[in-house]
């Protein structure tokens, strides 16, 4: 448990860490929604967005439309052992029917789980109001590539299976292109926020009801300046204009 636990302060401090390329640093925390995420639903997942803010259109200084280019690495994990499979028409789920595969719950190891690399365009509106500031996205994307994983121990021996995408005709029938909304809110630099994808993560043909949502821990650029109550107005200098200076 201990080991655990320092694996997941360390997982939290290289998230934030890796995302300070962005105007603010996000640790996403989230799942699918649906009829089928009953079933399958595991620990949540995580996203580390790489990418930069790019202000389109400023009002002022606390208003501006934000266009964020990004590449987007995601990991979801399942609740249990699920196989996902194709027969080149449809996608479905079952169960590890091979009862000599140990999965032991572990947000490590040993659990089902899907990862994705992703293209997306964030574009969206953001404002400050004195400490506070709030955003609202929309967020296309477009899945490059992804896998589903799992890693399972048989006759005391650890095996790791990788289902690729791409070794599919129908790529298990994803819906590549995804659409997204997402909105935050933060006072002095930390904040929530949530996310939605509007578009299903299979094909309608697949009878398989998932959609990705996410709760966001959001630490924008200016917290540090709050905590340490950094003022970058200095204040100037009163001068009298009737004493003349001399230099010598």
């Amino acid at each position: 448990m201990k080991i655990h636990m320092q694996k997941i302060m360390i997982s939290i401090v290289v998230l934030l860490v890796m995302n300070l390329n962005e105007a603010k640093s996000q640790l996403y925390i989230g799942n699918f929604v649906g009829d089928d995420s009953k079933e399958i639903n595991g620990l949540g997942n995580f996203e580390i967005p790489f990418g930069f803010p790019i202000p389109i259109k400023k009002f002022n200084k606390n208003h501006k439309i934000i266009l964020s280019p990004r590449y987007t690495f995601a990991q979801t994990y399942f609740s249990d052992k699920w196989i996902f499979s194709t027969d080149g028409n449809t996608t479905s789920y079952t169960l590890d029917p091979d009862l000599s595969h140990e999965y032991r719950p572990s947000i490590w190891s040993h659990q089902s789980k899907i990862r994705t690399w992703s293209w997306e365009a964030w574009l969206g509106f953001e404002s400050t109001f004195g400490v506070f500031t709030m955003d609202v996205f929309y967020a296309p994307s477009y899945i490059q590539t992804g896998s589903f994983r799992r890693k399972f121990t048989r006759d005391n021996e650890i095996i790791k299976v990788k289902d690729r995408f791409r070794e599919k005709a129908d790529y298990y029938n994803i819906n590549r292109f995804q659409n997204r909304v997402y909105a935050s809110v933060s006072i002095y630099g930390i904040g929530v926020g949530g996310y939605l994808n509007l578009t299903p993560f299979f094909k309608k043909s697949t009878n398989i009801d998932l959609r990705k949502f996410g709760i966001t821990l959001i630490i924008r650029d200016n917290f540090i300046d709050y905590i340490l109550d950094i003022d970058d107005d200095e204040p100037t200098k009163k001068s009298n204009p009737d004493v003349k200076q001399m230099m010598f």
